[in-house]
Order: structure tokens, then sequence, then C-alpha cells
């Protein structure tokens, strides 16, 4: 049976504080996962700028936070899907 997607957070993205608030929980995420400084840095520093990105050129849209993955950790991987207005990125 294939592993589904464990939904954690859904942010919309209407203004621009909301970038903030995506970059500040997928930090909280990724370091919930056990990702080291460094990484939960490169994460959040990624995501925010997709959701940046979704802002400014497509009006906005949403971020979904989610896990995928067996219950060990090395088995386990988080996705960042930010769709925006207009396409998925």
């Amino acid at each position: 049976m294939p592993d589904r997607a464990l939904p954690i957070l859904t942010v919309a993205i209407r203004h621009e504080q909301d970038t903030v608030s995506v970059r500040q929980r997928t930090r909280q995420i990724a370091f919930l996962l056990s990702f080291d400084s460094q990484d939960q840095t490169r994460i959040a520093t990624a995501v925010s700028e997709i959701a940046r990105s979704a802002f400014r050129y497509a009006a906005g849209g949403q971020a979904e936070f989610s896990i995928e993955g067996k219950t060990r950790p090395k088995r386990r991987f988080c996705m960042f899907p930010i769709e925006d207005q207009v396409f998925r990125i």
C-alpha cells in the first residue's frame, strides 16, 4: 500500500506578510523533523522565495505543508507545494 501524505497546515498567501508566515512555519516544521539548523534555513528560504513569487507575480495562492513516508525518519520526506492563482509551482 503506498504511503499517503499527512496534511499538517495550509497557509493562504494573500498579503506580503503571509510570505513571512510561510517562512516561519517552514522552519518550524523542518526543526520538528530534525533537520539541522543550516538545512532548516535552506528549506525555509527556498519555500519562502517560491511563496513570495506566488504573491508578487500570480496575485497570491496557498502553501500546503504535509509529510509523506514511512514511520522511520530516514524514509520520510516533507512536501511544501505552493499553489498560486495561475498554476502549481
